[in-house]
């Protein structure tokens, strides 16, 4: 069934927890995800927000940090 992910979202001044989180198969299947969830955000908010310093942080389900992916730069 894979393990559970959790996909934090920060500028290191702001956080987004992921409380879900999001169960995976394989390492692969990781940064397409946290891409993804960067996206369906920055189309939630308002055009003015700049997402240059903000990044997704992937944890597993025992915490460990095992990937830090900048937001895509291209938004629109």
């Amino acid at each position: 069934m894979g393990r559970r992910y959790f996909y934090h979202m920060t500028d290191g001044m702001n956080l987004i927890v992921d409380r879900k989180g999001r169960r995976a198969r394989a390492r692969r299947e990781l940064e397409p995800e946290a891409l993804s969830r960067a996206q369906q955000l920055m189309q939630k908010a308002p055009p003015q927000v700049d997402w240059s310093g903000w990044q997704v942080s992937i944890h597993d389900q025992d915490g460990y940090a095992v990937a830090h992916l900048p937001f895509p730069a291209n938004h629109a």
